[in-house]
């Protein structure tokens, strides 16, 4: 379908970034009735760089549209609806975080469409 760019903030992660993450820090209830709209969420780690990671998941993604912002990258469906975002920061110099978040059929895709893609060992 085509990638849309806006921005690349690329920084590493700090403690309170971290802290962040653990889902007892979870606020996302104090800002919408329902939690969100990601019912969804996992968290990776990848000794690659945050931009290869960009390649493989635009590589995977025939036929749906991906929209990167900064660091992170939104998978939109025929309906464009966005079903899956990504979240990629650098951890340390040699490995980088990804957390993933998706829709209840985002989930189903990012597991089927994606996940084979970068978890792929060469």
């Amino acid at each position: 379908m085509g990638t849309q760019c806006v921005g690349s903030e690329a920084r590493y992660l700090n403690a309170f970034d971290l802290i962040s993450y653990s889902c007892g820090a979870d606020l996302s209830g104090l800002f919408s009735a329902s939690g969100g709209d990601w019912v969804n969420s996992e968290i990776f780690v990848s000794a690659e760089w945050p931009e290869k990671i960009f390649e493989r998941i635009e590589a995977a993604a025939e036929g749906i549209r991906v929209t990167k912002k900064g660091m992170g990258v939104r998978l939109q469906v025929m309906n464009w609806e966005y079903a899956v975002k990504a979240e990629i920061n650098q951890l340390t110099e040699e490995v980088a975080m990804v957390e993933v978040k998706g829709d209840a059929s985002g989930h189903d895709l990012w597991k089927d469409k994606f996940e084979p893609r970068l978890f792929t060992f060469h």
